[in-house]
C-alpha cells in the first residue's frame, strides 16, 4: 500500500510539473503575443501622430510661413531691380561723355 501511495505520489507529482511546464509556456506566450501587440500598436499610434503633426506643420507653413515667404522673396526682387538700375546709372555716370572727350 505504501509503495502505490508513493507511487501515486510520484505520478502526480510528475503529472503538476508537467501541467504547470505547460501552463507557464502557454502563459509567457501570451505575455509575450500581447506585449508584441502592444508594441505594434504603439509604433502604429505614433505613425499616426507623426503624420497629423506633418499635416500640421504644413497646414501651419502654408498658412503663416509661404505669404511671408513670398513677400520677403517680392522685396529681394525688387530690391535687385533696384540695385541693377543704381548699377546701370554708377556704370553710365563713370563712362566719359561724347562732350568731355
Amino acid at each position: 500500500m505504501t509503495t502505490e501511495l508513493v507511487q501515486e505520489s510520484q505520478r502526480f507529482s510528475k503529472e503538476l510539473r508537467y501541467e504547470l511546464r505547460k501552463g507557464l509556456k502557454d502563459h509567457t506566450c501570451r505575455m509575450q503575443q500581447r506585449e508584441k501587440a502592444q508594441v505594434e500598436k504603439s509604433a502604429q499610434d505614433f505613425r499616426k501622430h507623426t503624420q497629423s503633426v506633418s499635416a500640421t506643420q504644413r497646414l501651419e507653413f502654408e498658412r503663416f510661413c509661404k505669404p511671408m515667404f513670398s513677400a520677403v522673396t517680392d522685396q529681394l526682387n525688387e530690391m535687385r531691380e533696384a540695385i541693377s538700375e543704381l548699377k546701370l546709372q554708377l556704370h553710365d555716370k563713370s563712362k566719359p561723355s561724347a562732350k568731355e572727350q
